[in-house]
């Protein structure tokens, strides 16, 4: 359950240029394609454009709920780029499958589905991690149809593992600083050696299993490193050592902010809320108008403490085959 909950704060993550799922009109679609061929460069241009345009829109409660969904599929799609790690359409649903056995590599991302449909549908992909002795998480947003989704789900097998909180601050909104600890160095991950360091922090501090530190590394590898990417990871250093993480994903017009970390021994020091008040710096300063993030209940009262409101729950559901 703790895997679960944690995957949920990646995204994730996680976050869709699909029908109900774009937040923006469609005459935006091509800029936002183009920025996902050439990465951060063009979010400038698209950042003006929705501050013209959308004015209202892009404040208002529906808005941000469409903004978190968005960023945490988004973000977690990006995953795909590694050999083995699939990213599956079938007529309504949306998955990231693969071989390895754990959840956070097996998500359902996107549910699209009339109720004459869902049992049956959701029966079929349970039945077919079940044949491949895989594991699967369903994230239950709130979009995802029909509405009673979570009950179809459990009638097909699945367990309620935990939810998250949907979180957004105006970025315009973001308070002073917080004075760091001492000797507390943040830095961004531009080089495979601090790559390692970075993963080895999020798995400990996650209490993910160690087995899967070498998939996780590949991952975050493929989807690249350095100020030129989408996905843009940072590590704490204390004396020295490192002891926490942070990432922030480019969405389209917004942020999400994830794996926020940090190892047990230097928690309850305030290193969790500056690493995140620094990512949240860097996208202000970079135009950005918006962050998302999903939240676990421990760690919701330091993002309230930020600034961000809650907008939104998702549910997660998880098939075991055993």
């Amino acid at each position: 359950m703790a895997s679960v909950v944690a995957t949920a704060q990646f995204y994730l993550m996680v976050a869709c240029h699909h029908g109900a799922m774009q937040i923006f009109p469609s005459s935006f679609i091509r800029g936002t394609m183009i920025y996902d061929i050439r990465g951060v460069i063009f979010s400038q241009l698209n950042v003006l454009v929705r501050n013209m345009e959308l004015p209202q829109q892009k404040y208002g409660p529906e808005f941000c709920v469409k903004a978190i969904e968005r960023n945490l599929i988004e973000g977690c799609k990006t995953w795909a780029a590694v050999p083995g790690i699939n990213l599956r359409y079938d007529n309504g649903i949306m998955w990231l499958q693969s071989s390895v056995l754990f959840d956070l590599f097996n998500i359902v991302l996107q549910t699209r589905l009339v109720p004459e449909q869902a049992p049956e549908r959701i029966a079929r992909l349970a039945a077919h991690q079940k044949e491949r002795g895989l594991p699967l998480t369903w994230y239950v947003l709130p979009s995802s149809s029909p509405d009673d989704l979570d009950t179809y789900l459990e009638d097909a097998g699945f367990v309620f593992s935990g939810s998250t909180t949907g979180m957004a601050l105006h970025l315009d909104e973001l308070g002073e600083g917080f004075p760091p600890p001492e000797d507390l160095e943040i830095r961004e991950i531009e080089n495979r050696g601090d790559l390692w360091k970075w993963v080895r922090i999020v798995i400990r501090a996650f209490e993910f299993p160690n087995t899967i530190i070498p998939t996780w590394f590949e991952v975050q590898e493929a989807v690249g490193v350095g100020d030129d990417k989408r996905w843009r990871h940072f590590i704490g250093l204390r004396r020295g050592e490192p002891v926490a993480t942070s990432s922030m994903f480019f969405g389209a017009g917004s942020i999400i902010i994830a794996n926020v970390a940090t190892i047990p021994t230097e928690r309850n020091q305030g290193i969790g809320t500056v690493m995140t008040k620094y990512i949240l710096e860097k996208a202000r300063r970079l135009g950005y108008p918006l962050a998302t993030l999903c939240a676990t209940s421990m760690a919701e009262g330091i993002y309230r403490n930020l600034g961000f409101r809650e907008y939104c729950r998702i549910s997660l559901f998880t098939y075991s085959p055993e």
